[in-house]
């Protein structure tokens, strides 16, 4: 992976991002996407290229 070891930061609005972890993951389809906050933030992390987790990081109290 071209970032290993390393903290990539990425910013994108809620259909996007959902798109993008869906690439990596069928689980992330509609219901995700509709369960979306906003603002969200989420820790991905990877073994080589593939999605071994997502945590959310952000919690706007509901």
């Amino acid at each position: 992976m071209m970032h290993r070891g390393r903290h990539v930061v990425i910013s994108t609005h809620g259909s996007l991002r959902a798109l993008i972890l869906n690439g990596f993951d069928r689980a992330f389809a509609y219901d995700f996407w509709l369960s979306l906050t906003f603002p969200d933030v989420y820790a991905l992390t990877f073994n080589d290229s593939a999605l071994a987790g997502v945590r959310p990081l952000w919690s706007d109290g509901r």
